[in-house]
């Protein structure tokens, strides 16, 4: 199940991870290969459709996520190349995000990544066709079920963390297609498809002239190669924020960074 590594009573403390990421992301610096390919699975599940559809605004916990990626690749992509790299093997989970269309019963596709670096289309595998309408006839017969939670998209902090992590509410809800295009625009993902396009395409090249002199490489081989070609590519001016980032700390504790913490909150001592 989508939700497997990912039990409902775990959202909470995703969000929270989530929350003051996407508030230092901008000056993160140092992420290592392990946590690169842990967010990367963190993405792949908060991406899948079935869990976006699930509560009516399960997407912001995916938005966060892409937003800390896009500021990190926006201001410390020399600071975390192993996550750029990370980035470039699994581009795919954004890919879907790009493709993906507001369609009843539509199945999460697999893609073939293009070697162009350009914005293009993935090509779609047929061999998933008929693994998508047989899908689609399954979300039909289970159309019937639908999550009961607030209609209205929660206006402030603590209404939308109410929101994400609870099932409970007065009213039902059905996505329909002005939802998903709110929920799409929301996200921030081109960025993150057009450097991880670029530096697939590059990585691919650089591990194929390789092996043709060597033979087959290992896998720290090939990830040590892939870091060398995220060094020597730059994204410099070439990349704009969707969400420009903007450190908040509370007013009477701006000037003490002891008095803060990661996530911007006032840190209160008891005497």
């Amino acid at each position: 199940e989508y939700m497997g590594a990912l039990e409902k009573d775990r959202l909470p403390y995703v969000y929270n991870l989530l929350a003051i990421l996407t508030n230092i992301a901008p000056l993160v610096k140092g992420i290592g290969r392990s946590s690169s390919i842990k967010l990367l699975q963190l993405a792949s599940l908060l991406s899948q459709r079935k869990f976006l559809a699930e509560v009516e605004s399960n997407y912001t916990l995916l938005q966060k996520l892409l937003i800390t990626l896009e500021n990190i690749l926006i201001h410390q992509y020399d600071y975390n190349i192993p996550l750029a790299y990370e980035i470039s093997q699994r581009v795919d989970i954004f890919i879907k995000l790009e493709l993906m269309k507001f369609q009843k019963g539509s199945a999460d596709v697999s893609v073939v990544i293009s070697d162009s670096p350009s914005r293009q289309q993935p090509q779609v595998h047929k061999d998933n066709v008929e693994g998508a309408h047989q899908e689609e006839r399954k979300e039909d017969e289970d159309s019937q079920i639908i999550p009961k939670i607030d209609n209205e998209i929660p206006e402030n902090k603590d209404q939308m963390r109410s929101s994400v992590l609870s099932m409970g509410g007065s009213r039902q809800w059905r996505q329909t297609s002005a939802w998903f295009e709110k929920m799409k625009s929301s996200l921030p993902y081109e960025n993150v498809v057009f450097v991880g396009r670029v530096l697939f395409k590059k990585i691919k090249d650089k591990i194929n002239a390789e092996q043709t002199l060597k033979g087959e490489l290992d896998d720290e081989t090939k990830f040590e190669l892939g870091c060398d070609v995220c060094r020597q590519t730059s994204f410099i001016g070439t990349l704009t924020a969707k969400f420009p980032f903007c450190l908040l700390y509370t007013s009477d504790a701006a000037d003490d960074l002891l008095c803060v913490d990661l996530g911007g909150r006032r840190i209160i001592k008891k005497k």
